[in-house]
């Protein structure tokens, strides 16, 4: 999927566990405000968690542990 337009705002993010090794954070899944929702890698060259890293800097937003 690509946006048209500008991206949208971060609602949440949560970081999913690897299915090998439930110590292993391996993916976050980030919903937007419009409930879209991206499963992205822990990658710094991804735009997507690029853009979790700037949203996380701000106060109050946080990463929800896995379930």
């Amino acid at each position: 999927m690509s946006w048209h337009g500008n991206t949208p705002k971060i609602k949440s993010v949560k970081k999913q566990m690897s299915g090998f090794d439930s110590s292993v954070v391996c993916n976050l899944k980030v919903t937007y405000e419009n409930d879209y929702f991206w499963v992205i890698p822990l990658n710094e060259e991804n735009s997507h968690y690029q853009q979790v890293l700037e949203w996380v800097k701000v106060d109050g937003n946080d990463i929800e542990d896995a379930d």
